[in-house]
């Protein structure tokens, strides 16, 4: 019988070895990582620590292409939670692309299914964070309304405390 869960007591870079996930920025604010192996509790940190430095360079937008991910455990679904929050505080978002069906089942018995936006290839992927970035993104009339008019004043008063 062919057991899947690592050897933890074992050699840890094999462990880690297990999973790939290669980081390409984009221009403006988005990055697309592909990841490749299971997303367990062995990957799972090296997953979001992408993710995290991804995020703190600038790039809040984040498209996951997950095709190659057969399997996902409660730290990947963790991780992608975790994630996905970082990427809203920042401004952005996290999508995925391409889940497998055994992913995506894991993903609803967690009840993350609905949260994270998911595509079928990159270029929906991209094509989504540009509409939502534009939805999001005042005009100039707008921003013109939203700041008040500085009040005229003939005199200027400092108040002290």
């Amino acid at each position: 019988m062919f057991d899947s869960t690592p050897d933890l007591n074992g050699d840890l870079t094999a462990i880690l070895a297990r999973t790939r996930v290669t980081v390409v920025p984009h221009p403006e604010t988005t990055t697309v990582m592909h990841l490749a192996g299971p997303l367990d509790r062995g990957s799972a940190p090296q997953a979001l620590d992408e993710i995290t430095t991804a995020i703190a360079a600038g790039h809040p937008n984040l498209i996951l292409d997950v095709r190659d991910v057969p399997s996902i455990d409660g730290a990947g679904a963790k991780s992608l939670l975790v994630g996905m929050h970082q990427a809203q505080r920042a401004g952005g978002d996290l999508h995925l692309v391409a889940p497998t069906d055994l992913v995506i089942q894991r993903l609803e018995l967690a009840g993350l299914a609905e949260m994270l936006p998911i595509d079928a290839t990159v270029v929906e992927a991209l094509e989504a964070l540009e509409v939502a970035a534009a939805v999001d993104a005042p005009s100039a009339n707008e921003c013109e309304r939203r700041v008040p008019p500085a009040p005229a004043h003939d005199h200027v008063h400092d108040v002290v405390a």
